[in-house]
């Protein structure tokens, strides 16, 4: 059987038939597995996946064969670090793995802040990016069971800027083939990162407020859709007053500007109805005018670091209202999850997105080729939407109101 170990080795192993551990002399990579390995069990193949390269780009590609993808040999500023180069293709698949073409991927947030250096884990170089992929399997291993070839999934796996990915197969979910590619690009990180925002955070329950900075964002406008269709109430703040209405077009219940009088325009929107959550994508001084909205015992979840700043709070918030504040970083809680219960949380995302809850902006589409252009477009100020890579070329998107049903709210559990 095939084993992945983290320090990005892949091997395969057989009963132990003889040359009992204790005999092994080399201090290589071989030696090293086979001090990790059950009694019983020999390394017969043992290759390293040069530096900085994803499972599925190993170079392992048949001779002569060669696919687009883009990389970073430095950090720096996104759009000069990132280039689109020829490199090996993957090749065939193990009979654990699958190969993906890939359709659709994503620039997120999180990708620009790998490519400036600027993330919570970075990669070693030479590296690609690419948080979100969505293609299809275009060959698989004898022994994956559940996936087909023509399959459409969503790529758990990084690294989808590319035309190709070979990955385990556990890393591939299948997913309905009807509903727009576009769409199902943006599931794993900002409709996900909103999930576990709304409903793990804070025990909330029907007819409860939350508040958030950047409504506008591809996670606050997925909040927004989530919170209404669990029928929580989102008080939302913008930095400039020609934004409400935006707001509110896009779901939120509603919106004041931030400065001096803004807790008293959300007395007069809540009331005094208790808000115990606020969910901030900016940091900096803000947040302590954040927290003052809160009920006693709030707390304040950090996603984001929009602002550039160090998060500023009261002491009195913190002594007096017990207000907490607390990070939350995706790929940190999605490492800790079990395979089911990740793919319980996108599967609950692409559900909600066939249902017509979530609807995601599409800010534009660009080849690999075109990956200045790409981030460029990414990185613009006041850029509604997500700006997606094609790389495999233009692709049919599905026809306006053929995947969705009428939302429904339903209650937290």
């Amino acid at each position: 059987m095939p084993l992945w170990f983290r320090n990005r080795l892949f091997c395969s192993v057989k009963p132990r038939t003889s040359t009992p551990r204790s005999q092994h002399k080399d201090t290589g990579s071989k030696a090293i597995l086979a001090r990790c390995l059950p009694r019983g069990l020999r390394i017969i193949a043992c290759r390293d996946i040069p530096t900085g390269t994803a499972p599925g780009h190993s170079g392992a590609g048949q001779q002569g064969e060669s696919m687009k993808q883009i990389r970073i040999d430095r950090f720096g500023v996104p759009a000069q670090v990132a280039r689109c180069c020829d490199v090996a293709d993957p090749g065939e698949p193990s009979p654990w793995e699958v190969l993906i073409d890939i359709e659709v991927s994503t620039i997120s947030p999180a990708d620009l802040s790998r490519l400036s250096g600027r993330y919570g884990e970075l990669p070693r170089l030479p590296a690609t990016a690419g948080l979100e992929g969505v293609g299809r399997i275009v060959s698989r291993g004898a022994q994956v069971n559940g996936l087909e070839v023509g399959d459409r999934v969503i790529v758990k796996a990084n690294g989808n800027w590319c035309q190709r990915q070979r990955i385990p197969a556990t890393l591939a979910l299948k997913v309905p083939a009807d509903l727009d590619v576009f769409q199902l690009a943006t599931l794993k990180v900002n409709a996900c990162t909103a999930l576990e925002l709304v409903r793990r955070q804070v025990p909330l329950k029907r007819g409860d407020w939350l508040v958030q900075t950047a409504p506008l964002s591809g996670v606050g406008r997925a909040v927004m859709q989530v919170a209404r269709h669990y029928g929580v109430r989102t008080l939302n703040i913008v930095r400039r007053a020609s934004a409400i209405d935006e707001v509110l077009e896009a779901g939120g219940d509603a919106a004041i500007e931030d400065g001096a009088d803004m807790m008293q325009a959300a007395l007069e929107i809540v009331g005094h109805a208790p808000m115990p959550l606020a969910i901030d994508a900016v940091g900096g001084e803000g947040v302590s005018r954040l927290a003052g909205l809160l009920a006693p015992g709030g707390t304040v979840i950090n996603y984001g670091m929009l602002s550039g700043q160090p998060i500023s709070i009261g002491c009195d918030q913190t002594i007096f209202h017990n207000i907490s504040v607390k990070g939350f970083w995706l790929a940190q809680k999605m490492l800790y999850m079990s395979r089911a219960e990740s793919d319980a949380l996108i599967l609950d995302a692409v559900d909600l997105l066939s249902k017509g809850v979530l609807h995601a902006e599409i800010a534009g589409t660009y080849s690999l080729d075109e990956i200045g252009k790409a981030i460029g477009r990414a990185e613009e100020a006041g850029r509604h939407g997500k700006v997606c890579l094609l790389p495999n070329g233009p692709i049919a998107r599905a026809q306006p109101g053929s995947q969705m049903a009428q939302p429904a709210m339903v209650q937290l559990q």
